[in-house]
């Protein structure tokens, strides 16, 4: 046949060709996380071509393109066209003797395909958009593990479109705040209450901060009325981090709460709240025209009930505001102290802790997938403080890192890594490899890597006894400092994982510029790894590429026995979670069996 004929329902294809100019792929510039992964799918599968191919109306546009000089062909000569009718794949092991695509031109002539695999791409909403295709000029068969790489590769090509236009609808949201002034409905009263209720009946420790925005005779004098003031609070609101709870409480009251024990959980809650609201109510005119007044109360200590914990909140609420402060800060209890007060409240203690060696490390067993066999342990921090008690890493690492403090602590931590294991080789027992958290501000020390290679020394300790852990977001705040400092610590033997991957900037793209050995997939998506079909795919592709990219794979949060299951039917190397243990003392590792 000399054209394939792609007319099909006009609604069905309308609908599909909607959704593809909507996410904004076609005729865009070359991107690197694409060419990576079709340079991956020919290298993988061993053929001289792979293609990201999106189907337009009357033609198939390229995203991404290797071994093939050329953006486009025609729809109606595209194997594609046939492809995408598929549930998930078209396999032609030889286009010569099939049929539909014997005369297709471009089986007879350049690129004279012969074997052809197009694993079919969908948009977020599920229409097909094109597929992630590989070709031979010989004729061949696609095994079952080919097939499995092919569809991996094609869920993370969905991944990276997803997230792109995740972004975009995001740019597009604030771009039109920005215009409009318009933001999405935040919480109202009933709702937030019942929030707080329900934490309350579950015995969650909450700091809840009662705001009321009050604005000078000035909002007056420039005609700001309350429903001005009431966008400006909501827009403030929304910039609160994802474990603050908000809404509005009435007009120009708010309230907010997050989990924690107090004073660090207060010094948090009000630092979150500062820096939403830094350079609001203002003008560039006329200076601040209002600002924000907050009481603050915490459960239990205070209170059992929220109706009681508001009144409270809304009894110390300063009555008077200044105009020299943003924040006028009330906090039952607690003399009234500012955020200011409360920060260096909690830096005094963190130096304290420090001192007087209030710190110590437990230990999270790292295991085999398949055999279950210890391969290394994470180590992880732990601050006692005799007031405070245990106070959770989520509350003061945080701070510590704002504070520069981080430093002082990260060197405290490596130090007694260090002598543990040394301990082992004291006693003639085999090491077990370390991986320790280490934070942007550590990366970025210029003093980092010759203190790290000066401890590898006096230890005698051997390449790969030591990993350092970094976050996905520390990497992307300085990509190219990061990478220098990364390099110079790979020459020191101890070897680099990036930690929570998924949850930060999340693309292969720069991966390929570190000296990375290990990735480490966030438990959000092995939590739900065994319920969610998409939560699955993506750990598969994550898993796949970065197999390719020679890098080993542990998956964090492993509790249950069906999540060990599905890592292990997709291949994954090893894993971490309650499953296997809980952290311990690094003597209870050494039991571990």
């Amino acid at each position: 046949m000399n054209a394939i004929n792609h007319d099909g329902p006009p609604a069905r294809e309308q609908k599909r060709l909607t959704d593809l100019k909507s996410l904004n792929l076609l005729d865009s510039p070359r991107e690197e996380q694409f060419e990576v992964i079709t340079q991956l799918a020919a290298k993988s599968l061993d053929t001289p071509i792979a293609l990201i191919s999106l189907l337009d109306l009357h033609r198939q546009w390229f995203k991404s393109c290797v071994g093939l000089d050329v953006a486009e062909t025609p729809r109606d000569i595209s194997l594609c066209t046939e492809a995408i009718k598929e549930e998930e794949m078209l396999v032609v092991e030889d286009a010569s003797t099939d049929p539909r695509f014997a005369d297709n031109p471009m089986v007879t002539g350049e690129p004279h395909i012969r074997f052809y695999a197009g694993a079919v791409i969908r948009s977020p909403r599920g229409q097909p958009l094109g597929t992630l295709c590989v070709i031979d000029r010989k004729a061949r068969v696609l095994t079952e593990s080919e097939r499995r790489q092919l569809l991996r590769l094609a869920r993370l090509v969905e991944s990276e479109i997803r997230q792109k236009n995740l972004v975009g609808q995001l740019l597009s949201e604030i771009e039109k705040d920005k215009s409009h002034g318009v933001s999405a409905p935040v919480p109202g009263r009933k709702d937030v209450y019942d929030q707080l209720a329900e934490l309350m009946s579950k015995g969650e420790p909450l700091v809840i901060a009662l705001g009321k925005v009050r604005p000078f005779e000035l909002a007056s004098s420039m005609q700001i009325d309350d429903a001005t003031l009431r966008r400006e609070l909501e827009r403030c609101l929304k910039a609160l981090p994802l474990d603050v709870t908000f809404g509005v409480w009435r007009n120009d009251q708010f309230i907010a709460f997050r989990q924690g024990v107090p004073p660090v959980a207060t010094t948090a809650l009000l630092s979150d709240l500062e820096k939403v609201f830094y350079a609001s109510f203002e003008s560039p005119h006329h200076g601040r025209y209002a600002t924000v007044c907050l009481g603050v109360s915490t459960f239990p200590q205070d209170g059992h009930s929220p109706r009681g914990l508001l009144q409270l909140a809304n009894k110390v609420m300063p009555p008077h505001t200044s105009t020299d402060k943003l924040l006028n800060v009330g906090v039952y209890s607690s003399a009234g102290k500012t955020p200011t007060q409360f920060k260096d409240d909690i830096l005094e203690r963190l130096r304290e802790g420090i001192v007087h060696e209030r710190f110590y490390l437990v230990y999270q067993p790292i295991v085999e997938v398949a055999t279950g066999r210890l391969v290394r342990a994470e180590a992880l921090l732990r601050w006692a403080d005799p007031t405070l008690g245990d106070v959770p890493p989520t509350d003061f690492i945080p701070i510590a890192e704002e504070s520069g403090l981080i430093v002082r602590i990260g060197a405290f931590v490596l130090h007694e890594v260090v002598q543990d294991l040394m301990a082992l080789k004291e006693q003639g027992r085999s090491i077990v490899p370390i991986s320790i958290n280490i934070s942007g501000k550590q990366l970025r020390d210029p003093e980092f890597t010759e203190f790290l290679r000066d401890v590898m020394a006096s230890a005698k300790l051997e390449a790969g006894d030591l990993e350092l852990e970094i976050t996905e977001s520390s990497l992307i705040e300085d990509l190219q400092r990061a990478s220098a400092t990364l390099n110079d610590i790979h020459k020191t033997g101890v070897t680099c994982a990036i930690d929570d991957f998924g949850v930060g900037f999340s693309s292969f793209n720069y991966l390929r510029r570190l000296p990375v050995k290990t990735l480490k997939i966030d438990r959000e998506f092995v939590q739900s790894i065994d319920t969610s079909d998409r939560d699955r795919n993506i750990v598969a592709a994550i898993i796949s590429l970065a197999h390719a990219l020679g890098m080993t794979v542990t998956a964090e949060g492993v509790e249950q026995v069906a999540q060990r299951e599905q890592l292990l039917a997709l291949g994954c190397d090893l894993m971490q979670g309650y499953l296997t243990g809980r952290p311990d003392s690094f003597s209870k590792l050494m039991e571990y069996s």
